[in-house]
Protein backbone atom coordinates (compact mmCIF):
# COMPACT_ATOMS: atom_id res chain seq x y z
CA UNK A 1 0.00 0.00 0.00
CA UNK A 2 3.05 2.43 0.69
CA UNK A 3 4.12 1.40 -2.71
CA UNK A 4 0.88 2.60 -4.20
CA UNK A 5 1.06 5.69 -2.14
CA UNK A 6 4.52 6.56 -3.75
CA UNK A 7 3.19 5.36 -7.42
CA UNK A 8 0.61 7.28 -7.31
CA UNK A 9 2.07 10.65 -6.13
CA UNK A 10 4.54 10.28 -8.82
CA UNK A 11 2.39 9.37 -12.00
CA UNK A 12 0.46 13.00 -10.82
CA UNK A 13 1.21 16.49 -11.82
CA UNK A 14 2.13 18.69 -9.05
CA UNK A 15 -0.18 21.44 -11.15
CA UNK A 16 -3.15 19.01 -10.28
CA UNK A 17 -3.01 20.51 -6.63
CA UNK A 18 -2.31 24.06 -7.60
CA UNK A 19 -4.35 26.13 -4.48
CA UNK A 20 -7.65 27.83 -5.65
CA UNK A 21 -9.50 30.42 -4.05
CA UNK A 22 -12.54 29.98 -1.84
CA UNK A 23 -15.24 32.49 -0.61
CA UNK A 24 -17.98 31.53 1.81
CA UNK A 25 -20.22 34.39 2.01
CA UNK A 26 -23.60 33.63 4.68
CA UNK A 27 -26.59 34.90 6.70
CA UNK A 28 -27.03 33.75 10.11
CA UNK A 29 -30.44 34.55 11.54
CA UNK A 30 -31.44 34.40 15.22
CA UNK A 31 -28.07 36.02 16.74
CA UNK A 32 -27.14 39.23 18.63
CA UNK A 33 -25.72 40.26 15.01
CA UNK A 34 -22.02 40.33 15.89
CA UNK A 35 -21.14 36.93 17.32
CA UNK A 36 -18.11 35.33 16.56
CA UNK A 37 -18.61 32.60 13.92
CA UNK A 38 -15.83 29.66 13.84
CA UNK A 39 -14.70 27.69 10.57
CA UNK A 40 -12.66 24.11 11.45
CA UNK A 41 -11.69 22.95 7.79
CA UNK A 42 -8.91 19.90 7.93
CA UNK A 43 -6.51 21.13 10.69
CA UNK A 44 -6.99 24.49 10.20
CA UNK A 45 -9.69 27.35 11.91
CA UNK A 46 -11.15 30.84 11.47
CA UNK A 47 -13.20 33.04 13.02
CA UNK A 48 -14.53 36.75 12.71
CA UNK A 49 -17.55 38.13 13.72
CA UNK A 50 -20.86 38.41 12.33
CA UNK A 51 -21.73 41.81 10.75
CA UNK A 52 -25.21 42.04 10.91
CA UNK A 53 -25.21 38.22 10.90
CA UNK A 54 -23.54 38.38 7.29
CA UNK A 55 -19.73 36.82 7.70
CA UNK A 56 -17.43 36.37 4.73
CA UNK A 57 -14.30 33.71 4.98
CA UNK A 58 -11.77 33.74 2.35
CA UNK A 59 -8.53 31.74 1.03
CA UNK A 60 -7.21 29.28 -0.75
CA UNK A 61 -7.10 25.71 -0.68
CA UNK A 62 -5.69 22.71 -2.29
CA UNK A 63 -8.53 20.30 -2.38
CA UNK A 64 -11.60 19.67 -1.13
CA UNK A 65 -12.16 19.49 3.03
CA UNK A 66 -14.55 18.55 5.25
CA UNK A 67 -15.86 21.58 7.50
CA UNK A 68 -17.49 22.90 10.53
CA UNK A 69 -19.00 26.09 11.02
CA UNK A 70 -20.31 27.11 14.21
CA UNK A 71 -21.82 30.72 15.80
CA UNK A 72 -20.49 31.40 19.72
CA UNK A 73 -18.13 29.15 20.41
CA UNK A 74 -15.39 26.81 18.49
CA UNK A 75 -15.50 23.24 18.18
CA UNK A 76 -13.41 22.76 20.70
CA UNK A 77 -15.32 24.67 23.37
CA UNK A 78 -18.45 23.33 22.38
CA UNK A 79 -19.85 20.04 22.98
CA UNK A 80 -24.21 20.81 21.91
CA UNK A 81 -23.85 24.01 20.60
CA UNK A 82 -25.48 23.39 17.20
CA UNK A 83 -22.99 23.35 14.17
CA UNK A 84 -23.06 22.96 10.15
CA UNK A 85 -21.44 20.43 8.12
CA UNK A 86 -20.23 20.66 5.01
CA UNK A 87 -17.12 20.92 2.45
CA UNK A 88 -15.16 23.72 1.97
CA UNK A 89 -14.04 23.13 -1.94
CA UNK A 90 -12.61 26.09 -4.67
CA UNK A 91 -15.15 28.57 -5.83
CA UNK A 92 -17.93 30.18 -4.11
CA UNK A 93 -19.92 28.91 -1.25
CA UNK A 94 -23.56 30.59 0.06
CA UNK A 95 -24.71 29.37 3.55
CA UNK A 96 -28.16 30.98 4.59
CA UNK A 97 -29.61 29.60 8.25
CA UNK A 98 -30.70 30.00 11.86
CA UNK A 99 -28.25 29.76 14.67
CA UNK A 100 -30.91 27.29 16.76
CA UNK A 101 -31.08 24.83 13.49
CA UNK A 102 -27.07 25.68 12.41
CA UNK A 103 -27.00 21.80 10.83
CA UNK A 104 -29.96 22.35 8.39
CA UNK A 105 -28.77 25.90 6.77
CA UNK A 106 -28.99 25.66 3.26
CA UNK A 107 -25.31 25.75 1.54
CA UNK A 108 -25.23 26.84 -1.89
CA UNK A 109 -21.91 25.54 -3.49
CA UNK A 110 -20.18 23.40 -6.00
CA UNK A 111 -20.62 19.28 -7.15
CA UNK A 112 -18.73 18.40 -4.25
CA UNK A 113 -21.61 19.26 -1.86
CA UNK A 114 -23.95 17.75 -4.08
CA UNK A 115 -22.22 14.27 -3.63
CA UNK A 116 -21.82 14.76 0.27
CA UNK A 117 -25.88 15.49 0.20
CA UNK A 118 -26.39 12.65 -1.64
CA UNK A 119 -23.85 10.39 0.45
CA UNK A 120 -25.70 12.20 4.01
CA UNK A 121 -29.28 10.82 2.20
CA UNK A 122 -27.77 7.33 1.92
CA UNK A 123 -26.10 6.96 5.29
CA UNK A 124 -29.43 8.31 6.78
CA UNK A 125 -30.85 4.73 5.43
CA UNK A 126 -28.40 2.84 7.48
CA UNK A 127 -29.13 4.93 10.78
CA UNK A 128 -32.73 4.64 10.38
CA UNK A 129 -32.17 0.42 10.20
CA UNK A 130 -29.82 0.62 13.19
CA UNK A 131 -32.25 3.40 15.07
CA UNK A 132 -34.44 0.41 14.19
CA UNK A 133 -32.53 -2.16 15.99
CA UNK A 134 -31.26 -0.41 19.06
CA UNK A 135 -35.60 0.78 19.36
CA UNK A 136 -36.31 -3.00 19.05
CA UNK A 137 -33.56 -4.32 21.46
CA UNK A 138 -35.09 -1.66 23.83
CA UNK A 139 -38.14 -2.83 24.05
CA UNK A 140 -36.70 -6.44 25.02
CA UNK A 141 -36.96 -7.15 28.69
CA UNK A 142 -33.35 -8.41 30.60
CA UNK A 143 -35.05 -11.57 31.23
CA UNK A 144 -35.88 -12.18 27.18
CA UNK A 145 -32.02 -10.30 26.33
CA UNK A 146 -30.42 -12.90 28.17
CA UNK A 147 -32.12 -16.04 26.17
CA UNK A 148 -30.08 -18.19 23.64
CA UNK A 149 -33.10 -16.88 21.05
CA UNK A 150 -32.97 -13.03 21.49
CA UNK A 151 -29.22 -12.98 21.55
CA UNK A 152 -29.16 -14.88 18.45
CA UNK A 153 -31.42 -12.50 16.41
CA UNK A 154 -28.88 -10.02 17.79
CA UNK A 155 -26.44 -11.29 16.13
CA UNK A 156 -29.07 -11.70 12.74
CA UNK A 157 -29.99 -7.95 12.93
CA UNK A 158 -26.60 -6.36 13.94
CA UNK A 159 -25.41 -8.79 10.30
CA UNK A 160 -27.82 -7.59 8.08
CA UNK A 161 -27.39 -3.64 9.02
CA UNK A 162 -23.89 -4.59 8.29
CA UNK A 163 -24.43 -6.54 5.12
CA UNK A 164 -27.14 -3.39 3.97
CA UNK A 165 -24.57 -0.57 4.83
CA UNK A 166 -21.54 -2.06 2.92
CA UNK A 167 -24.02 -2.61 -0.07
CA UNK A 168 -25.19 0.85 0.16
CA UNK A 169 -21.68 2.50 0.63
CA UNK A 170 -20.10 0.63 -2.18
CA UNK A 171 -22.92 1.72 -4.56
CA UNK A 172 -22.08 4.83 -3.69
CA UNK A 173 -18.40 4.75 -4.26
CA UNK A 174 -18.53 2.89 -7.62
CA UNK A 175 -21.30 5.34 -9.02
CA UNK A 176 -19.33 8.03 -7.51
CA UNK A 177 -15.57 7.26 -8.74
CA UNK A 178 -14.45 10.85 -8.96
CA UNK A 179 -15.82 12.57 -6.30
CA UNK A 180 -13.73 12.71 -2.47
CA UNK A 181 -16.92 11.61 -0.82
CA UNK A 182 -16.33 8.20 -1.81
CA UNK A 183 -13.53 7.88 0.54
CA UNK A 184 -15.94 8.71 3.42
CA UNK A 185 -18.55 6.19 2.09
CA UNK A 186 -15.62 3.55 2.23
CA UNK A 187 -14.99 4.04 5.51
CA UNK A 188 -18.41 3.90 5.99
CA UNK A 189 -18.46 0.53 5.44
CA UNK A 190 -18.45 -1.93 9.03
CA UNK A 191 -17.19 -4.79 8.19
CA UNK A 192 -13.46 -4.95 7.43
CA UNK A 193 -12.75 -8.52 7.36
CA UNK A 194 -12.66 -8.67 3.62
CA UNK A 195 -9.78 -5.94 3.14
CA UNK A 196 -9.37 -7.35 -0.75
CA UNK A 197 -12.94 -6.28 -0.78
CA UNK A 198 -12.37 -2.91 0.29
CA UNK A 199 -9.14 -2.36 -1.44
CA UNK A 200 -11.00 -3.23 -4.87
CA UNK A 201 -13.30 -0.31 -4.13
CA UNK A 202 -10.46 2.18 -3.62
CA UNK A 203 -8.77 1.24 -6.54
CA UNK A 204 -11.95 2.26 -8.21
CA UNK A 205 -11.32 5.12 -7.67
CA UNK A 206 -10.13 8.27 -9.94
CA UNK A 207 -6.34 8.45 -9.20
CA UNK A 208 -6.83 12.23 -7.86
CA UNK A 209 -9.19 11.21 -5.22
CA UNK A 210 -6.81 8.37 -4.35
CA UNK A 211 -3.93 10.58 -4.10
CA UNK A 212 -6.12 13.41 -2.05
CA UNK A 213 -5.16 13.85 1.83
CA UNK A 214 -8.03 11.69 2.74
CA UNK A 215 -7.25 9.05 -0.18
CA UNK A 216 -3.75 8.71 1.36
CA UNK A 217 -4.86 8.72 4.92
CA UNK A 218 -7.40 5.59 3.69
CA UNK A 219 -4.68 4.30 1.78
CA UNK A 220 -2.62 3.58 5.26
CA UNK A 221 -6.12 2.49 7.14
CA UNK A 222 -5.77 -0.41 4.70
CA UNK A 223 -2.27 -1.24 5.33
CA UNK A 224 -3.47 -1.15 9.35
CA UNK A 225 -6.53 -3.13 8.18
CA UNK A 226 -4.26 -5.92 6.04
CA UNK A 227 -2.05 -5.92 8.96
CA UNK A 228 -4.39 -6.76 11.81
CA UNK A 229 -6.67 -9.11 9.76
CA UNK A 230 -7.65 -12.48 11.16
CA UNK A 231 -4.39 -14.83 9.65
CA UNK A 232 -1.92 -12.28 10.76
CA UNK A 233 1.00 -11.41 12.99
CA UNK A 234 -0.16 -9.39 15.50
CA UNK A 235 1.58 -6.14 15.55
CA UNK A 236 3.74 -6.01 18.87
CA UNK A 237 3.51 -2.92 20.76
CA UNK A 238 4.83 -1.96 24.20
CA UNK A 239 3.21 0.23 27.27
CA UNK A 240 3.40 0.54 30.31
CA UNK A 241 1.52 -0.97 33.51
CA UNK A 242 -0.43 0.31 36.55
CA UNK A 243 3.23 0.33 38.29
CA UNK A 244 4.65 2.33 35.35
CA UNK A 245 6.67 -1.04 34.18
CA UNK A 246 6.91 -1.55 30.52
CA UNK A 247 5.38 -4.76 29.08
CA UNK A 248 5.33 -6.07 24.98
CA UNK A 249 2.88 -8.10 24.07
CA UNK A 250 5.99 -10.44 22.97
CA UNK A 251 6.08 -11.19 26.40
CA UNK A 252 2.87 -13.32 26.22
CA UNK A 253 4.13 -15.42 23.01
CA UNK A 254 3.60 -19.22 23.61
CA UNK A 255 0.23 -18.21 25.77
CA UNK A 256 -3.21 -17.73 24.21
CA UNK A 257 -3.93 -14.19 24.76
CA UNK A 258 -7.13 -12.02 24.48
CA UNK A 259 -6.01 -8.62 23.92
CA UNK A 260 -8.77 -6.39 25.20
CA UNK A 261 -8.96 -2.56 24.42
CA UNK A 262 -11.46 -0.90 27.09
CA UNK A 263 -11.05 2.44 28.86
CA UNK A 264 -13.07 3.72 32.46
CA UNK A 265 -15.67 5.87 30.62
CA UNK A 266 -17.09 3.33 28.33
CA UNK A 267 -20.61 1.71 29.11
CA UNK A 268 -20.55 -1.12 26.58
CA UNK A 269 -16.88 -1.90 27.46
CA UNK A 270 -17.79 -1.83 31.34
CA UNK A 271 -21.01 -4.24 30.44
CA UNK A 272 -18.46 -6.46 28.65
CA UNK A 273 -16.38 -6.47 31.59
CA UNK A 274 -17.86 -9.48 33.36
CA UNK A 275 -17.77 -11.57 30.08
CA UNK A 276 -13.86 -11.42 29.97
CA UNK A 277 -13.66 -12.18 33.95
CA UNK A 278 -15.92 -14.91 33.59
CA UNK A 279 -13.53 -16.39 30.45
CA UNK A 280 -10.38 -15.77 32.10
CA UNK A 281 -11.74 -17.64 35.55
CA UNK A 282 -12.36 -20.59 33.09
CA UNK A 283 -9.09 -21.31 30.98
CA UNK A 284 -6.33 -19.49 33.26
CA UNK A 285 -4.96 -22.71 33.71
CA UNK A 286 -4.80 -23.64 30.15
CA UNK A 287 -2.46 -21.36 28.55
CA UNK A 288 -4.93 -18.62 28.38
CA UNK A 289 -4.47 -15.32 29.68
CA UNK A 290 -5.68 -11.52 28.69
CA UNK A 291 -4.05 -8.59 28.57
CA UNK A 292 -5.80 -5.14 28.85
CA UNK A 293 -5.43 -2.15 27.17
CA UNK A 294 -7.05 1.05 28.04
CA UNK A 295 -8.02 4.49 26.18
CA UNK A 296 -7.83 6.00 29.13
CA UNK A 297 -6.32 9.68 29.55
CA UNK A 298 -4.16 10.86 31.87
CA UNK A 299 -7.00 12.86 34.06
CA UNK A 300 -8.31 9.81 34.04
CA UNK A 301 -5.43 7.70 35.83
CA UNK A 302 -7.61 7.30 39.20
CA UNK A 303 -10.55 5.89 37.74
CA UNK A 304 -8.72 4.12 35.29
CA UNK A 305 -7.24 2.18 38.35
CA UNK A 306 -10.97 2.01 40.13
CA UNK A 307 -12.66 0.40 37.05
CA UNK A 308 -10.05 -2.22 37.14
CA UNK A 309 -10.36 -3.02 41.26
CA UNK A 310 -14.82 -2.85 40.46
CA UNK A 311 -14.96 -4.88 37.59
CA UNK A 312 -12.66 -7.56 38.91
CA UNK A 313 -9.95 -7.04 36.34
CA UNK A 314 -6.87 -6.93 38.46
CA UNK A 315 -6.05 -10.49 37.87
CA UNK A 316 -4.16 -9.86 34.94
CA UNK A 317 -1.99 -7.14 33.11
CA UNK A 318 -3.41 -3.75 32.52
CA UNK A 319 -1.34 -1.11 30.20
CA UNK A 320 -1.66 1.90 29.21
CA UNK A 321 0.13 5.26 27.65
CA UNK A 322 -2.63 7.55 28.89
CA UNK A 323 -3.09 8.96 25.93
CA UNK A 324 -7.41 8.53 25.35
CA UNK A 325 -7.83 7.93 21.63
CA UNK A 326 -4.54 8.98 20.67
CA UNK A 327 -3.16 5.61 22.56
CA UNK A 328 -0.12 3.83 20.41
CA UNK A 329 -1.12 0.54 20.60
CA UNK A 330 -5.02 1.71 19.75
CA UNK A 331 -3.87 3.44 17.03
CA UNK A 332 -1.13 0.70 15.64
CA UNK A 333 -4.35 -1.63 15.47
CA UNK A 334 -6.79 1.08 13.93
CA UNK A 335 -9.34 1.43 16.32
CA UNK A 336 -12.82 2.65 15.21
CA UNK A 337 -14.64 2.24 18.64
CA UNK A 338 -14.73 0.08 21.65
CA UNK A 339 -14.55 -2.73 23.26
CA UNK A 340 -12.68 -4.12 20.74
CA UNK A 341 -10.32 -7.48 20.96
CA UNK A 342 -8.07 -10.00 19.82
CA UNK A 343 -7.56 -13.75 20.15
CA UNK A 344 -4.08 -13.93 19.53
CA UNK A 345 -2.37 -17.52 19.52
CA UNK A 346 0.45 -18.80 20.90
CA UNK A 347 2.53 -17.78 17.74
CA UNK A 348 1.26 -14.67 18.14
CA UNK A 349 -1.02 -15.03 15.03
CA UNK A 350 -4.72 -13.00 15.27
CA UNK A 351 -6.76 -16.10 15.24
CA UNK A 352 -10.48 -14.24 16.40
CA UNK A 353 -11.91 -10.41 16.76
CA UNK A 354 -14.26 -9.29 18.86
CA UNK A 355 -15.63 -12.30 20.66
CA UNK A 356 -17.74 -10.73 22.72
CA UNK A 357 -20.87 -12.29 25.07
CA UNK A 358 -20.68 -16.12 25.23
CA UNK A 359 -19.02 -15.78 21.85
CA UNK A 360 -15.47 -15.94 23.41
CA UNK A 361 -16.02 -18.53 26.00
CA UNK A 362 -17.54 -20.45 22.96
CA UNK A 363 -14.34 -20.13 20.72
CA UNK A 364 -12.05 -21.12 24.06
CA UNK A 365 -14.16 -24.05 24.34
CA UNK A 366 -13.11 -24.84 20.73
CA UNK A 367 -9.46 -24.80 21.25
CA UNK A 368 -8.91 -25.91 24.82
Amino acid sequence: MKKLIAGLSAILPLALYAQESVKISGTIAGTSGNEKVFLHYGEKSDSLRLENGNFIFSFDLYEPTPAVLLVGESLGQSRSNPRLSFYVEPGNITIAGKQTELSKANVLAGKVNEDYLEFLKVAQEVQNLTNDMWEWYGQAGEEERNTEAFKAQVKVRTENVATVGKNIFSAFAKSHPNSIISIRAIESIVDESDVEFLESLFQGLDDKVKISDAGKKYAMALETIRKTRIGAMAPVFVQPDTTGQDISLAKFRGKYVLLDFWASWCPPCRAENPNVVKAFQAFRDKDFTVLGVSLDNEKGHDKWLNAIHDDGLGDWTQLSDLKGWENAAGRMYGLKGIPTNYLIDPSGKIIAKDLFGDDLIKKLEEIF
